[in-house]
């Protein structure tokens, strides 16, 4: 049952979950064969290749522009937020197509990122999922992977929030835990399947979420 496996997966001392097997155990509610290790190797394969391209004493701006060059230009990555689609929030058909949501290619970036060992993390901007290098000694650059890893300053968030129609505050730029990511995943699949009108899909996920956050629907 899909629902025990987001019960069950582990956690790290802080209760924090893995974003790559939640996202993956995700997949499961549209595509339940799914083969997760040929996908988890599609990722290493690409860690493996974009590696000998990033030196250690590299400059972050640098290191951004020669990751997106690879992932946005070699490998084709694209956002894509038109249309109703549920394969654009699906980590496997996402790799398959090379366009998702700003939340889905944003996490494909963390996840080459983690491989890397580069100090990317999940932004909950509203509306528009984005990432931040943060590193402990360095500058803390926001980055947009759904616009080509686009480098941001707040100015630029509170821009695109104000195409949004939404007022934009510093509080709109959290760190989001692996836990907190893959439950926007699932709250924008909720929408795309009550949208569907395929109920049973978007109460199943209702319990997900559930799982992984109490109290949260």
């Amino acid at each position: 049952d899909l629902e025990d496996q987001f019960k069950l997966l582990p956690t790290d001392p802080a209760g924090d979950i893995d974003l790559e097997e939640g996202a993956f155990t995700l997949a499961k509610l549209a595509y339940p064969d799914v083969e997760i290790p040929r996908y988890q190797a599609r990722l290493d394969q690409m860690a493996t290749d974009l590696a000998p391209q990033i030196a250690p004493n590299d400059h972050p701006i640098r290191v951004i522009r020669t990751f997106n060059h690879y992932l946005f230009e070699e490998q084709g990555f694209r956002g894509r937020n038109h249309g109703v689609d549920p394969d654009i929030s699906y980590l496997n058909r996402v790799l398959d197509s090379k366009k998702g949501l700003p939340i889905a290619i944003s996490a494909i970036y963390i996840l080459l990122a983690r491989r890397l060992e580069l100090p990317i993390v999940g932004i909950g901007m509203p509306l528009q999922f984005i990432v931040k290098y943060k590193s402990s000694d360095g500058p803390e650059i926001l980055i947009d992977p759904y616009n080509k890893g686009q480098v941001l300053t707040r100015n630029e968030c509170a821009e695109i929030l104000a195409d949004l129609e939404a007022e934009f505050n510093e509080g709109m730029l959290p760190e989001l835990p692996d836990r907190q990511i893959l439950v926007r995943m699932m709250v924008n699949l909720v929408g795309t399947y009550e949208y569907l009108g395929k109920t049973e899909k978007s109460l199943a996920l209702k319990r997900y979420i559930r799982a992984l956050k109490p109290g949260i629907v």
